[in-house]
């Protein structure tokens, strides 16, 4: 298995019409069987989550909060939310969104970890970290990837782009599912 570089297909770190740059990047994609890597780099001025960044997208996809996780400040995702990193959440957003659309095929879980230690990257102003997310159809996940991107990208700073629309991606994702 290859990874490929995101600069065409999975590009988040620059918005092209308002050339500006974001929070978050996709930076490298790994398909393997049943699973998609990424290498995921957050600036690290907003390497955690806000109250606010909370609220927004909780507003967007209120289900998070109801995700078994893993942690230790608790059993769901919803009691890890405020104070996580950038990439955990965009892990359970990529996953919300498999599940909406993907409805009960599977049961989809998640991994997010450094990649690298943050005292090697902070000085360069990124956090690099790996998220691994399974999926039951990859064109879903890799979509979901994306589109999961740029909900955090929003949820981060809504003044930088519009607010997604969950309900027109979770309509793209069930049309992707449908073409296999």
């Amino acid at each position: 298995m290859a990874w490929v570089s995101s600069n065409t297909a999975l590009s988040l770190s620059m918005d092209s019409s308002a050339n500006t740059q974001r929070h978050l990047a996709i930076e490298r994609v790994r398909v393997r069987r049943g699973k998609i890597d990424l290498h995921v780099k957050v600036d690290i001025n907003v390497l955690h989550v806000s109250q606010d960044q909370a609220q927004r997208v909780l507003c967007l996809l209120p289900n998070l909060q109801n995700h078994v996780c893993v942690n230790g400040a608790g059993e769901t995702f919803g009691d890890e939310l405020l104070g996580t990193e950038q990439a955990h959440l965009l892990e359970h957003v990529i996953i919300e969104l498999q599940g909406k659309a993907l409805l009960s095929e599977s049961r989809v879980m998640g991994h997010t970890s450094w990649l690298v230690e943050l005292s090697e990257t902070r000085p360069q102003g990124y956090a690099l970290m790996r998220t691994s997310v399974a999926f039951a159809n990859d064109f879903v996940a890799l979509q979901a990837a994306k589109d999961a991107g740029r909900i955090v990208e929003w949820s981060i700073d809504p003044q930088m782009c519009a607010e997604p629309d969950v309900s027109a991606i979770i309509e793209h994702l069930v049309a992707l599912s449908a073409m296999r």
